[in-house]
């Protein structure tokens, strides 16, 4: 081989050695990166998971709120329909 030949094979080398040093230190820093976005998502998991575990007695408390509403509607639908039969009643009868 030339010389000639022999320097264009190590220009060509040094190159691609540079290229590969470049991209060592591209994926150190990504590296870093991702570690800081695991520990990020995972902190962020454990308020989600936290949040819901404070949040469960209010959903508790808005059931038995619901329970006692549609008890209170369905009590009075009965007492509303009770007092208009009476007051029905008492019309037929003359009373009022």
């Amino acid at each position: 081989m030339s010389n000639e030949m022999n320097d264009k094979i190590y220009n060509k080398l040094e190159k691609m050695t540079d290229h590969m040093s470049s991209m060592d230190k591209t994926l150190v820093t990504q590296s870093v990166q991702l570690t800081e976005h695991i520990r990020r998502t995972n902190l962020l998991e454990n308020q989600v998971k936290n949040l819901d575990e404070d949040i469960e007695p209010i959903k508790n408390h808005v059931a038995a709120v619901n329970g006692a509403g549609r008890i209170l509607k369905n009590s009075l639908i009965v007492i509303s329909v009770s007092l208009g039969i009476v007051l029905t009643t008492l019309k037929l009868l003359g009373k009022i």
